[in-house]
């Protein structure tokens, strides 16, 4: 058995980015394209997550990315709580770009605030995702997703870090790449944390 010397894996890692780097620039174009109107952006984001778990377990597939979004896109989209979720999502990141421009102290530190709330809502909805897909299709309650996502301290520190992470290195490299990566890159790096 022969031992793969560490160039060799940060080749075959830069090969695998690129190989993915198509699928995810399109996925996030879908992605922007169902996020528009407000109300369908939780539907969107589960069916970007749905779509990128089928693309890592099945490289050969049949359909491209974009005829499966759109496929999973149709059936999410009839979810009314979904609305709700939306929108809670949608005000906290506008609140937080409006108290962002008022240059007291107070209101930079409550803008920062509403955006860990936004990211923690994301990775509860990640998680509860996930926990659908697991089980043929039905969301646990939002509870349950909770639960799910503080069970396991060390993944939780894992997901935030990849977070924060991913969107400094975007932001650093420009605005144009988190608006073609960021969703999506972002999904499937926490696809990678939750399935170790």
């Amino acid at each position: 058995m022969k031992l793969r010397t560490a160039p060799q894996r940060i080749n075959q890692s830069l090969l695998h980015g690129i190989r993915w780097l198509p699928q995810l620039v399109a996925l996030q174009g879908w992605w922007l394209l169902y996020t528009l109107p407000l109300v369908t952006s939780v539907a969107a984001t589960r069916a970007l997550i749905e779509v990128l778990i089928l693309l890592r377990s099945n490289d050969q597939q049949e359909a491209t990315c974009g005829q499966l979004f759109r496929q999973r896109i149709r059936h999410l989209r009839k979810r009314k709580s979904d609305w709700f979720f939306s929108g809670l999502m949608g005000l906290l990141v506008i609140d937080s770009l409006v108290l962002g421009r008022i240059q007291l102290p107070i209101f930079q530190v409550l803008s920062a605030g509403l955006l860990v709330a936004f990211v923690l809502c994301a990775l509860v909805l990640f998680y509860q995702t996930m926990a659908g897909w697991q089980t043929g299709g039905t969301f646990p309650q939002l509870w349950v997703s909770f639960y799910l996502f503080g069970k396991q301290p060390k993944k939780v520190l894992g997901h935030v870090l990849w977070t924060f992470c991913f969107a400094f290195a975007l932001v650093l490299f420009g605005p144009v790449y988190l608006l073609v990566l960021g969703m999506s890159g972002w999904v499937l790096g926490n696809l990678y944390i939750y399935q170790k």
